[in-house]
């Protein structure tokens, strides 16, 4: 008799066990997979106005209707514009957040709001200037070609950006609180002494990695982000850019009329390096909230008559009494922790999308645990590829399908299948265990 262990068979054995025990994990995962939550509202919290004024815009911006546009082009008495804390290039501008908090679980590491989709949406009061409405324009544009003149597209589109905060502000408040850290419905946006302004903005509006766009149009133009506040002229992408469709889902055509009544719907690009992030961590937080801006000139400017002109509805009175104000729409899944492991890009899959973004980051000191640092060490190295690589090694042993008694079955298809496999094919050419030599 052959006492000795038999090392192709303990192998196998090995091997069966490891497959058996993936197919249980990513059994019960898929059984587990929770239902997406949406948070929906056509009420926001928040729907503010802003315009340099030595009100600061206060109480005095929370109002029925906001409008958007900007000033870049010299004109008579100012040549040389070059865009301040206190008169921004973008000058009408307007913010909508909304409190998520009893709808989204708060407070949750970022990276388990796996995003599924942002939706904003303003209706039209009008216009302000001589033209009821004026030409849609769908398409982002390039701020290099609009200064230059070069911009062949009829009209300007409405942009959707994040917020940020500067001076003592830090987040969002939906519940009057006193705390400084907080921006509240009516809290200013400019520092105020006397009555005038005395600093620049504290609330700004940010393209998806960050950077203040106020004044983006201007070289040298204040910026609360920039080195030494100052920034270059550059040519930012927003979240997202209202398009307006008609009765059909069809989308206007360039130059069409746009005018009292049209909805704009902003669809959040979540493709766009930073903005998940940017949402993951406003969940967390407890609200979400956007800019909106666009590169309009007012007839006073040297520029179009025509700028649009939004319903707001944070009043009880004025032009919109019918609930025509904006609305937010998020729609979120809570991925459980043991989920997000490798998850580097934050889509709720582990793949090779994963490995670029560890890949981009490498050598860079991060957040802990935010981004592609695995480890939670603060630094993206050789270890976080680690943690991905056998993240990835998992996930693919076996291909999890859609949720679902359909995947359930795969799961255990794939496991029978493998046990018929070893007894049929593999078994015969092991030598039993009590075989002689």
């Amino acid at each position: 008799m052959n006492n000795h262990t038999n090392p192709h068979r303990y192998a196998v054995l090995r091997l069966a066990l490891t497959i058996t025990a993936l197919a249980s994990a990513l059994a019960d995962a898929v059984a587990s997979t929770p239902a997406p939550i949406v948070y929906a509202t056509d009420d926001p919290e928040i729907e503010m106005f802003f315009y340099p004024a030595s009100t600061a815009n206060g109480l005095g911006s929370v109002r029925d209707r906001g409008a958007t546009f900007s000033w870049f082009s010299p004109q008579p008495g100012f040549p040389d514009i070059t865009g301040s804390g206190v008169d921004p290039g973008r000058r009408g501008s307007f913010i909508v957040a909304g409190d998520t908090s009893a709808t989204i679980p708060t407070g949750l590491d970022p990276s388990r709001y796996q995003i599924e989709s942002v939706t904003v949406t303003l209706t039209m009061l009008g216009s302000i200037g001589e033209t009821p409405g004026g030409p849609y324009d769908g398409t982002p544009d390039n701020t290099f070609d609009v200064l230059s003149g070069a911009d062949a597209d009829p009209g300007r589109p409405v942009e959707m950006w994040g917020v940020g905060f500067g001076g003592d502000y830090e987040t969002f408040g939906f519940d009057g609180e006193t705390d400084p850290k907080y921006f509240n419905s009516g809290d200013r946006r400019w520092p105020v002494s006397g009555g005038f302004v005395n600093g620049p903005y504290e609330v700004y509006p940010t393209d998806p990695v960050g950077a203040d766009v106020s004044n983006n149009m201007f070289e040298g133009g204040y910026s609360a982000t920039a080195p030494n506040n100052e920034n270059a002229i550059f040519n930012p992408t927003p979240f997202a850019i209202g398009k307006v469709y008609d009765d059909v889902g069809v989308e206007y055509a360039p130059g069409v009329h746009v005018t009292q009544g049209d909805l704009f719907e902003f669809d959040v690009d979540l493709a766009l390096p930073g903005v998940a992030e940017y949402v993951q961590s406003s969940l967390s937080e407890g609200g979400i909230g956007f800019f909106f801006s666009s590169l309009h000139e007012p007839n006073g400017h040297d520029g179009d008559v025509y700028y649009p002109d939004f319903y707001l509805d944070n009043v009880s009175s004025g032009p919109n009494p019918n609930g025509d104000g904006p609305t937010i729409e998020v729609v979120v899944t809570i991925l459980d922790e043991s989920l997000v492991v490798g998850d580097y890009n934050h889509d709720g899959a582990i793949d090779e999308l994963d490995y670029i973004e560890w890949s981009a980051a490498y050598g860079s000191a991060v957040t802990a645990g935010s981004g592609a640092d695995g480890n939670g060490d603060g630094f993206i190295d050789a270890a976080d590829y680690t943690v991905w690589r056998e993240a990835f090694s998992l996930a693919a042993a076996i291909a999890v399908p859609e949720p679902g008694g359909s995947a359930m079955a795969g799961i255990l298809a794939v496991t029978a299948a493998f046990f018929g496999w070893m007894r049929w094919h593999v078994g015969p050419l092991l030598p039993d265990e009590g075989a002689d030599d």
